[in-house]
């Protein structure tokens, strides 16, 4: 069974759907629980899950998510924030690394340790940054100046990082809950506004107008959102939708 087919079987809807409910209830626990079929990250074999890790969100360079994913620029940002004060007094290269196991760097992205290590691979081929095994783990540091300019934008850009959380990114995946996030936030603000799939690629560039399209219909599906008739259809006839965040009866 694929990723995908996960989430799209009845019985995997089902199960979804009741995790986001318990999520959105304050429940995150037993949500983790309910998923444990489904996400195989998810089985915990009876070990209670630390509620400050399911809380816990990854920031990211959005710009460097349009360009190179939203996995390897939160690699990008997670070195070059703990490695900031080093760029400020001018350190470059090694000496301006930050080490860690492997273990620690793939936990806070939320990935596996293979996964993690293709991750560094990749940014180094790119010329992003570089990095060194050590006998305690490895030497991560920032090669390129657009990763150390996207740094300086942080606090005069609200719009410079993205973030997701890592518990909910395993639940709806890191677009899916990238978007559940952005409506929830607009809900709680009071501003009622909705988004089509053209608005999502705006907000995250990363995504096609097709793949955005297929994001959204999937969070309505597994009932993560909701969503209304646009007021018009595309051609062909199929019919334009908003979608928003609310919080269903239950």
């Amino acid at each position: 069974m694929n990723d995908r087919s996960r989430f799209t079987s009845p019985a995997a809807e089902t199960t979804v759907r009741r995790a986001v409910t318990l999520l959105e209830q304050g429940r995150p626990e037993l949500a983790t629980e309910a998923l444990a079929d489904y996400v195989p990250e998810a089985r915990w074999q009876n070990r209670r899950v630390n509620p400050v890790l399911l809380r816990r969100r990854t920031r990211f360079f959005t710009a460097l998510a349009a360009e190179y994913g939203v996995r390897l620029s939160a690699l990008l940002f997670l070195v070059a924030w703990n490695t900031r004060s080093h760029h400020e007094k001018g350190l470059r290269g090694r000496k301006a690394a930050w080490h860690g196991t492997a273990d620690w760097f793939a936990r806070q992205i939320g990935l596996s340790r293979p996964h993690l290590f293709r991750l560094v691979k990749e940014g180094a081929w790119h010329g992003l940054l570089d990095w060194q095994r050590t006998g305690r783990g490895i030497l991560v540091w920032i090669s390129a100046r657009k990763v150390l300019a996207e740094l300086k934008r942080v606090g005069q850009d609200e719009y410079a990082t993205g973030y997701y959380y890592l518990r909910r990114a395993r639940l709806l995946g890191i677009n899916g809950s990238i978007i559940y996030g952005i409506l929830k936030e607009f809900h709680a603000r009071g501003q009622g506004r909705t988004l089509g799939a053209e608005a999502v690629v705006a907000l995250l560039p990363w995504l096609t107008k097709e793949a955005a399209r297929k994001e959204l219909e999937r969070l309505y599906q597994v009932g993560a959102i909701q969503r209304s008739r646009d007021g018009f259809q595309f051609s062909g006839g199929r019919v334009g939708w908003r979608y928003f965040w609310a919080a269903r009866h239950r």
